[in-house]
């Protein structure tokens, strides 16, 4: 077997000498050097006179084929056979019409080299098309693959920890009589169910938004909305930062957007910035009026993202750690937010260190004057 296949191996490599040699080149250059390979084994055939030269024919009609197409192999042909004749009528003065009859066998023959070289060709792309079309198909099923084990860990660890918080928030109450749990204690068990249910809502309502806005079922609902108003409002109520001391720093914009698409993008990205950076570091968040829209930017001290997560830290079910908890939707959904706001949402490096999240929202088009930026004051 290992026989049968070494001369299409060394075939195989003749071909992909002519592609790296020749595939660069122009079309009129290929052309013109098939026909001057040609005509150049005709004078040496002339003065030869040797049969054997004929063999050589072939490789401009290859060469041309290859890399040209069957109708300019042909072409080659047409002009091997002319040559051909040429070279060798003198040989054959006297014999009549014999000589162009052998003319039209021999361009027959060349013919039918130029529909198989043809024909492989057409094969050989038609199977790199079809490895292509695999790998793609592979690559994809193992991007689904990666997704459902992330969508698994996510399942089991987001959900699960919130639900065995509860649970054992809910057992401790039950008992409170025989534990005899002071008021304070058993505040801070409700706040802490309270807590743990706001991140089930959150994690479950990221995962429905998601799947509405793959479907294209979600729109845009704008309102005129104080952008400076509703972050310093989110960083208020997010207990999350109680360990990260939280700042505005904006002037007064008021852009007609969803707010509660806004007011999901800005906690996405404060609860990003809250697992991923370390105790006591702080964050910012920055409002400001920009052509065409505002500017929303989160920024922080931590470690930042390395350039290679740049762009698919805002796929779906990707997380900036390999292994890290998190389903990895939160930033996917910041992104296609930012999209339904005719914006998008990205990554720069913070001067000093840490990460600067931005998120770009276009304003809408003029129908009102409710509809058009404004920014007041500072």
């Amino acid at each position: 077997m290992a026989n049968e296949r070494r001369p299409w191996r060394v075939e195989q490599r003749v071909l992909e000498w002519l592609e790296r040699t020749f595939r660069p080149r122009s079309t009129a250059f290929v052309f013109n050097l098939s026909l001057a390979i040609v005509i150049l084994i005709g004078v040496v055939d002339h003065f030869t006179g040797q049969l054997s030269l004929s063999v050589f024919y072939v490789l401009p009609l290859v060469l041309a084929t290859w890399l040209l197409g069957k109708f300019r192999g042909a072409l080659i042909a047409l002009g091997a056979a002319a040559v051909w004749l040429a070279a060798d009528i003198t040989a054959h003065i006297g014999e009549g019409v014999i000589p162009y009859w052998n003319a039209v066998a021999r361009f027959g023959v060349f013919f039918v080299i130029v529909s198989l070289v043809a024909a492989l060709r057409d094969a050989l792309n038609h199977e790199h098309e079809l490895a292509m079309q695999e790998r793609d198909i592979s690559d994809g099923l193992r991007g689904l693959n990666e997704m459902k084990d992330t969508l698994l860990h996510a399942v089991s660890h987001d959900l699960r920890n919130p639900l065995t918080a509860i649970m054992g928030s809910v057992q401790t109450l039950e008992r409170g009589s025989q534990l005899q749990l002071t008021p304070d204690q058993t505040a801070g068990l409700l706040e802490a169910i309270d807590s743990s249910a706001r991140k089930l809502h959150r994690m479950i309502s990221d995962l429905l938004d998601l799947e509405r806005l793959d479907r294209g079922d979600v729109a845009a609902d704008r309102q005129p909305t104080d952008l400076r108003d509703l972050a310093r409002r989110m960083v208020h109520e997010a207990t999350f930062l109680e360990n990260h001391p939280a700042r505005v720093e904006s002037e007064r914009v008021v852009l007609s957007v969803d707010r509660g698409k806004v007011e999901r993008m800005i906690e996405n990205l404060l609860v990003n910035a809250a697992k991923y950076t370390p105790t006591a570091s702080p964050v910012c968040i920055r409002v400001n009026a920009v052509e065409g829209g505002a500017m929303i930017s989160v920024e922080d001290e931590g470690p930042g993202v390395p350039d290679e997560l740049k762009e698919t830290i805002f796929q779906p079910f990707r997380q900036a750690e390999k292994g890290s908890a998190g389903a990895g939707i939160g930033l996917s959904l910041v992104a296609k937010f930012a999209e339904l706001h005719g914006g998008r949402a990205w990554v720069e490096d913070r001067p000093g260190g840490g990460a600067s999240f931005r998120i770009f929202l276009g304003a809408p088009e003029p129908e009102s004057a409710d509809s058009e930026l404004r920014v007041v004051g500072a």
